[in-house]
């Protein structure tokens, strides 16, 4: 019996193909409604007949739910593969109009729209490009009204009407048989407004945009404007409708029509359309004319991309073309100040007012006489700043486009008092129509900043500003001081109040980098419009400065909307971005000035910074993978201004009066919290094998815009020797600890180097706690390394990526112990440095703390430490035991002679007797139990050669004596100079091998010659040589003893 799995069960069906034999068999209506939904799933897609199967089941499907099922299937197939036939075949056979006829009673809405969306789709769309004469006769009878007879209770009867009318069709190029461009088949181009359907819509729109071969799409859409273009042309013999339509098309592509095609033909065509067709639109009351408002916005975006593309030579040479143009124009922004306000809300409108003003623009730099009759761009003032009341948020944003359009064009021309007028005019109708409580909270922010660069864009354009010239530059008009009155009049809500905290944000940015450059005209308006947006007229002549009224309203905003600030992310993140933008340049003292009142605003700054789900909050854990949709979003872009901002503010508290600098302290506790949960959730994700490869490079962009953040916070307390890490409580040693935890990604960058902030900030912390406070430098070693007593590295490459965040940490404090190592106490090193480096060192699981701790281990030798001598011995059988597998000779021999020189300084008996653990090694005793552990091996390849010659107990014993003759030096600064020498000159004797008795002679040599002896040594060890070479009869220096006593004389 055939068995299929419901699709919730999980299990495995049989053959998909044994599905298809059941539907082709009329066997199926015995599957329960699971499994056949399972049954249809499980086909195997990649059959080539699986399109004709599915079509053809199709026609025997009686029960509404299959039906549905099979629909849906077929719908989702690639068009490519669908079998034309089989859907010819069934609309002829009068099958499917069986179906429609059988099923409308039962099925229900989404039934509906799975039907609709198969005749729709299969019939309509499948015929596009294709030259099959059956389809077009289905096409055909479709568009005349033949078929579906059955379906009026299934859709809307209107809508079958309005789609296929032949009022509304038009001509698409498709191919022919012959594989030519043909114009024989009328599509409908209004199908995606009439049918409702969004996943029909999806596959129909590139369907009308291009052809269906990807490299013809270029060329069918030149071919849809071309006919528009000649459309236009022809206009008197088309049908108004068809015109529309066709000024929609080139209005859409306005800013990609040639610039050939601007001939005198087309401009005086649309100045025609606009007066036979359109120019009632310029009287509408109501909305009985939309269509032709669509009209009217689609020329003014031609004659716009005019305007743009054409130069002043050519506008000169059609002038009566341009004031025609200029006087249309001019009629629809008067249009537009006329409508009612639903009118003025369609987008449409707003998107005419912004193309409007940027041709204007255009026309009035290159053709400056037309400026005085554009009189309808200073009308428009009135309908953004007084319509503007009753619009959507969204709606209202998006006529800021337009606003930019204007403010760009009034920078070009003398109406600085509209330019004044309007900006504070639709700031506050912003500020009344985004109220904090009727915003989501992501929109209101999103406002806000856009205000901020709206702001920024005006004082930028007062650049341009001429002087105008039938006004004073000192006294405002009449209009102004009406403007400046309602303003002053306005209610002090708190959204008013963050409004005029965005506005002298932009303000003091642009005071602080254009100060100088702009004219005195343009520095005057900047002045008016703080004036107006400031708190009452008597506190207006005490701003001097913009920055100054900034640091008012935002100690004014924190005083007395604290626990609104605290309560929703929204303010803190603005709040943040503003810091950023001003404080992060300001004036040190500016800041200072700041801070005197305002301590909290460190704290939400911060608290947006750490926690906001725009910046770093929410990111981890990382295993959320939330981070990679975080990286494109505008306050997360803006995380540096905001860390310096934070960091200015730190070094503002660090030079106040003592009152501020716990608050500062507690923020640095913060970051170092931040910072350590960061590197535990890093460490504990292992982030190389979870992330793709794609989103690798994401993931490290986040780790440095991490880093390069705390360190711009911290980087300031380095400024100000007086201040700083002197006044705030612990900050150096959190500057450190936060910059160990970080390490992970220095080390991943650039290997440890590199970054020099980065450096400079924790050289200076660690010269701080060296000279000022050791104790706590101490203590903070102690406690680091002893979580790391139980630590096994698990990385076994010597890779730096390879090296885990935790492991990272404590390669940064091993590095670090090694730079203050004089500031260290014994106690220190023995209970908490050296168990770890024996673990390390034991292990040598990575490269990088191997080296570090053999380091940090000679540095303790060199510092003379108590704890150095003691652990001497260990050390030196454990170099003994690392060589020659972990350590090479070079490596070996340097850090026991740098060992064996420390202790001569410190104590001669332990440097002895560690010689004489190194001589135990080199004995012939020794020498035979190596041999008898060496195991000879078959025929090996040269490495495998040079590899075995190195582990030869004989190769290591020369090495090994090289070694003990290289201790000459450091021992002849103690008393057992004369006992060092015997014991070497029996290691010789005892060789058996003249060659290796030369070989060794020459090492003593050139130790006891070029490389000396310690004073008082010199005579005495050449001596020695020379009665040595002689005892054993060897020649390898032909030196006199008079050339030899004087060699050592002038050495």
């Amino acid at each position: 019996m055939l068995r299929y799995a419901a699709p919730d069960t999980g299990q495995e069906s049989n053959d998909g193909r044994l599905f298809i034999q059941l539907l082709n068999a009329d066997k199926y209506y015995h599957l329960p409604r699971a499994v056949f939904y399972a049954g249809a799933r499980n086909v195997r897609s990649q059959d080539a007949e699986y399109p004709h199967h599915l079509s053809q089941g199709v026609h025997h499907i009686r029960d509404p739910f299959q039906s549905d099922t099979l629909l849906r299937l077929l719908t989702s197939l690639d068009p490519k593969r669908v079998c034309l036939d089989n859907f010819i075949a069934t609309v002829q056979s009068g099958k499917l109009d069986k179906l429609v006829a059988n099923t409308r009673e039962e099925l229900d809405p989404q039934d509906k729209q799975a039907l609709s969306e198969f005749i729709l789709f299969t019939l309509y769309i499948k015929a596009f490009g294709c030259s099959d004469p059956r389809l077009q006769s289905v096409a055909h009878s479709i568009s005349s009204g033949q078929y579906p007879p059955t379906t009026s209770t299934i859709f809307d009867h209107n809508l079958w009407q309005s789609v296929f009318s032949q009022r509304n069709l038009r001509v698409i190029p498709c191919r022919d048989r012959t594989g030519k461009l043909s114009s024989s088949s009328l599509y409908h181009t209004d199908l995606l407004e009439h049918v409702r359907i969004r996943h029909l819509r999806d596959k129909v729109l590139p369907a009308l945009s291009v052809e269906p071969e990807s490299s013809e799409s270029t060329r069918a859409l030149s071919k849809i404007l071309s006919t528009a273009y000649l459309s236009i042309l022809d206009y008197h013999e088309a049908s108004d409708l068809v015109t529309l339509e066709n000024l929609r098309i080139l209005g859409s592509y306005s800013d990609a029509l040639p610039a050939s095609w601007f001939e005198a033909s087309l401009l005086t065509a649309l100045d025609a359309v606009w007066e036979r067709y359109l120019a009632a639109s310029t009287a509408m009351d109501g909305s009985s004319n939309l269509l032709n408002l669509q009209g009217v916005v689609a020329i003014v975006a031609i004659w716009s991309a005019w305007f743009r593309i054409a130069t002043a030579q050519d506008l000169s040479g059609q002038q009566h073309l341009v004031s025609h143009a200029v006087k249309h124009i001019d009629a629809f922004l008067r249009m537009c100040n006329r409508l009612a306000s639903n009118h003025f809300s369609k987008s449409e409108t707003v998107a005419g007012l912004q193309k409007a003003y940027i041709g204007l623009q255009s026309v009035a730099i290159k053709n400056p006489q037309l400026q005085d009759g554009m009189v309808g761009a200073g009308i428009v003032a009135d309908a953004i700043t007084t319509s503007t009341r009753t619009l959507r948020v969204d709606l209202l944003m998006e006529s800021k486009n337009a606003l930019v359009a204007a403010l760009g064009l009034w920078s070009q021309s003398i109406w600085d008092d509209n330019l004044e007028r309007v900006l504070t005019g639709y700031l506050d109708r912003i500020s009344l129509s985004s109220s904090m409580d009727e915003l989501p909270q992501e929109r209101w922010l999103e406002i806000m900043i856009e205000v901020f660069n709206l702001v920024q864009f005006v004082v930028q354009s007062s650049q341009k500003l001429v002087v105008p010239k039938n006004s004073a530059k000192d006294t405002d008009s009449a209009s102004s001081k009406a403007a400046n009155d309602s303003l002053l009049s306005c209610s002090d809500s708190q959204d008013n109040a963050w409004m005029r905290l965005v506005v002298f944000a932009a303000l003091a940015r642009e005071e602080q980098f254009q100060q100088e450059d702009i004219p005195a005209y343009g520095r005057s308006l900047v002045s008016r419009i703080r004036d107006r947006l400031s708190f009452s007229s008597s506190q207006r002549p005490q701003l001097v400065r913009v920055t100054k009224a900034f640091n008012i309203t935002l100690r004014e905003i924190m005083a007395s909307n604290s626990a609104i600030v605290w309560s929703n992310h929204c303010t803190t993140e603005l709040v943040a971005f503003i810091c950023g933008q001003v404080l992060a340049n300001a004036d040190v003292m500016e800041v200072q000035a700041l801070s005197t009142g305002c301590s909290d605003v460190i704290n939400s700054t911060l608290s947006a910074l750490l926690q906001s789900p725009l910046t770093f909050g929410e990111i981890f854990p990382l295993s959320s993978g939330r981070f990679v949709e975080r990286l494109d979003t505008t306050l997360f872009k803006d995380i540096g201004r905001i860390s310096r901002g934070i960091g200015k503010l730190v070094e503002a508290f660090s030079l106040a009066n003592r009152g501020y600098h716990t608050p500062c302290a507690i923020a640095l506790e913060r970051c170092e919290a931040f910072v350590h949960n960061v590197m535990i959730d890093v460490d504990v994700s292992s982030h190389e094998d979870r992330f793709a490869e794609h989103l690798q490079d994401k993931y490290w962009t986040l780790m440095k815009t991490l880093l390069f953040s705390f360190t711009a916070i911290l980087h300031p307390l380095t400024k100000n020797r007086s201040a700083g890490f002197s006044v705030i409580p612990g900050s150096a040693l959190m500057a450190v600890q936060s910059i160990g935890h970080l390490h992970f990604i220095t080390f991943h960058l650039t290997g440890g180097q590199g970054f020099d902030v980065y450096q400079e900030t924790l050289a200076a912390a660690k010269l701080w706690l060296e000279n000022n406070s050791p104790q706590s430098l101490n203590d903070a070693i102690h406690a680091v390394f002893k979580e790391y007593r139980l630590f096994t590295p698990t990385d076994s490459s010597g890779s730096s990526a390879s090296l885990s965040a935790f492991a990272a940490r404590l390669l940064f404090w091993v590095d670090f112990s090694e730079q203050c190592i004089t500031s260290l106490t014994d106690e220190t090193i023995d209970k908490a440095i050296v168990p770890v480096l024996e673990s390390i060192l034991l292990q040598n699981t990575n490269k990088d703390l191997f080296e570090s701790s053999h380091a940090l281990i000679l540095s303790i030798l060199n510092a003379q430490k108590s704890s150095g001598v003691r652990m001497a011995p260990a050390y030196a059988r454990l170099l003994l035991q690392l060589y020659p597998s972990q350590l090479s000779l070079d490596q070996f021999s340097l850090a026991y002679t740098t060992m064996v020189n420390a202790l001569a300084s410190t104590d001669e008996s332990m440097a002895w007797l560690c010689v004489n653990i190194l001589v135990d090694h080199v004995t012939l005793d020794g020498t035979l139990e190596l041999l008898a552990h060496s195991v000879s091996t078959p025929a090996r390849s040269r490495a495998e050669d040079i590899a075995s010659h190195i582990r030869d107990p004989l190769f290591q014993r020369s090495q090994l004596a090289k070694v003990l003759i290289d201790l000459l030096g450091p021992i002849s600064t103690t008393g057992f100079f004369a006992e060092h020498c015997a014991m070497v000159e029996r290691l010789i004797e005892n060789e058996s091998s003249n060659i290796a008795q030369g070989v060794m002679l020459k090492d003593i040599e050139d130790r006891v010659t070029t490389k000396g002896l310690g004073e008082g040594r010199k005579l005495q060890g050449w001596k020695w040589y020379l009665t040595l070479r002689s005892k054993l009869g060897l020649e390898t220096a032909q030196i006199g003893e008079g050339d030899a006593l004087a060699k050592v004389s002038t050495a």
